[in-house]
């Protein structure tokens, strides 16, 4: 007699999540398991201590329960349960004052040998990435992931080599926390409030953010920062920047008289 082969089905976290709403306590524990080791790396990487890194990945469990009516079902678990992580993180971070100030050159490794002039190219490009950071309010969770969190590079990985983004102005590789920072970087972006502008862009790619969200931030936020079309109107980083972010957000351009004008002038 040929013995039957059960398929077990895994629960989807929609599913996990619906049946513990529904009193099933077992099912939270299948999202424990499921994200326990995630949780766990994403806040040793922040908080480079093992004990630390434990006390946070329980406050993140408990702050799930505490918060699941906050839940938006259209966005994935998991980027929702890894901000948590990240912000209980920088919040350990706070409370026992190891916050340390920034660098005084934000590091752009190189694996390889440089020439002289390599290394004064690289220091001066370092300098401008430590200019943008010190631009940005240090009171931004997204902010202090990008001065205390973030790995900055300037030579790509083959992953984005194979994805193609050597004509972008920077990519982020999360939750690695890698920030490739390329040529037009350093080159188009006219001045350090514009790479500002581009690292803050990065920021939300950092937590998981897409696209669509990384654009409006910027956009949002760019009289803040001092990216004023006044003075950056006519730069290509501007023309770039206002043509995706009009793409991906045209709620943003639909004010005015006209209704085709800028919403956050």
């Amino acid at each position: 007699m040929a013995q039957s082969r059960v398929i077990e089905h895994e629960a989807s976290d929609q599913e996990l999540l619906t049946r513990y709403r529904n009193g099933d306590r077992d099912a939270f524990a299948e999202i424990v398991v499921r994200y326990q080791r995630p949780v766990y790396n994403a806040a040793l990487w922040m908080l480079r201590n093992v004990d630390d890194a434990r006390d946070v990945a329980q406050a993140v469990f408990l702050k799930v329960v505490e918060r699941l009516d906050d839940y938006d079902p259209r966005y994935k678990f998991f980027s929702w349960i890894y901000r948590i992580a990240v912000n209980e993180s920088l919040n350990y971070k706070r409370r026992q004052g190891h916050e340390e100030p920034l660098d005084d050159d934000a590091d752009l490794p190189d694996g390889d040998a440089l020439s002289p002039e390599s290394q004064m190219q690289l220091a001066e490009r370092s300098r401008h990435v430590h200019q943008a950071l010190q631009s940005l309010s240090t009171n931004d969770r997204t902010v202090l992931m990008l001065r205390h969190f973030a790995n900055y590079r300037a030579t790509d990985n083959w992953w984005n080599v194979y994805l193609g983004h050597s004509d972008a102005y920077a990519a982020t590789n999360s939750p690695l926390g890698v920030v490739t920072l390329y040529r037009p970087f350093f080159a188009v972006a006219i001045d350090d409030t514009e790479r500002a502008a581009i690292l803050l862009h990065e920021a939300q790619h950092l937590l998981l953010g897409g696209e669509d969200a990384a654009l409006e931030r910027v956009w949002r936020e760019k009289r803040r920062i001092g990216w004023t079309f006044e003075s950056y109107g006519q730069s290509r980083l501007w023309a770039n920047t206002r043509e995706w972010t009009a793409s991906s957000v045209p709620a943003l351009f639909q004010c005015g008289p006209d209704r085709r004008s800028d919403c956050v002038p």
